[in-house]
């Protein structure tokens, strides 16, 4: 009888890798996400320092959006191998060195996996939109049609949700089978799908745990968010005062923890979860996968 992933364990394990290597995890956390605090200071680096601008004009933004999702790589691959305990502790370099580009490369091939079903939805959605009813614009067509049309395209929204959920679940643990394990690009999506066989439900449940986290603290961004912009007193917010910190620099200090905070409690679940994952299937530690760089 199969083991099964133990949803418990892997929000304690995560605690876990964090509390033993919180150091060289928060250093790469921050690597990671350092995007994400450029744009929610956006309004004050673009006023105090001017050089700043250059990254939000689009041909440069571009650019730097670019360098940002290489920096966001090289940081979850950091947090990854701090993760992996005693074989990535001796050498970190040499694993950066070999599966940086791999990494790169299943990256890229992660998201295509998750773009297939909004694609798919996408598709749909067009070739019905003449025959709902948002799409009639004046041409004849009967109401049977229309509402038949219209359920369709209902249905295909709800489904689409749980399918994506499911591809989720198969590539749950690409990035730290691409980081942690010596494989040609793309072997990563084959080893992710060995590993979450049999227990994807399970991570869908695990992702739905980390979408009503990250819900519960949009809803109280957002509360505090309401709070602070529905104030009417507008005389102060272009100069200083309690009005001018609370906004434009209180709540971008706040969204961005709360998104820094999110984003490395996610990267600490799917170490935890690969650690699990591969003790359930092959036996050995993590280190032993990372021993492959020696």
């Amino acid at each position: 009888m199969q083991a099964h992933l133990s949803i418990g364990l892997v929000f304690a394990g995560a605690w876990r890798l964090f509390r033993g290597h919180n150091f060289t995890i928060i250093l790469f956390s921050l690597v990671q996400s350092i995007w994400i605090f450029i744009q929610s200071f956006r309004m004050l680096l673009m006023t105090y320092i001017p050089p700043f601008k250059a990254l939000f004009i689009p041909e440069v933004g571009f650019g730097a959006k670019a360098a940002a999702g290489v920096l966001f790589l090289l940081g979850s691959m950091g947090i990854t191998i701090a993760c992996a305990n005693r074989g990535a502790a001796a050498k970190p370099g040499r694993i950066f060195l070999h599966r940086t580009l791999p990494a790169l490369i299943d990256s890229v091939a992660c998201l295509g996996l998750l773009a297939i079903v909004p694609g798919i939805e996408a598709v749909v959605f067009l070739a019905l939109q003449p025959f709902s009813i948002s799409g009639v614009h004046g041409v004849l067509v009967p109401d049977t049609m229309h509402l038949v049309g219209t359920l369709m395209m209902l249905a295909v929204r709800l489904l689409s949700f749980p399918a994506q959920l499911v591809v989720w679940g198969m590539i749950f643990v690409i990035f730290p089978s691409s980081v942690l394990e010596r494989g040609w690009p793309l072997y990563a999506i084959r080893r992710s799908f060995q590993l979450t066989r049999g227990q994807r439900w399970r991570i869908v449940a695990i992702t739905l745990l980390l979408v009503a986290i990250y819900s519960i603290g949009a809803v109280a961004y957002a509360l505090v968010e309401t709070h602070y912009m529905g104030v009417e007193d507008f005389s102060s917010v272009f100069t200083t005062g309690p009005l001018f910190t609370a906004r434009y620099m209180g709540l971008p200090a706040l969204r961005s923890l709360l998104i820094w905070l999110f984003t490395l409690f996610v990267t600490l679940i799917i170490a935890s979860s690969y650690q699990q994952l591969t003790r359930l299937k092959d036996g050995p530690d993590v280190s032993e996968a990372v021993a492959q760089f020696d």
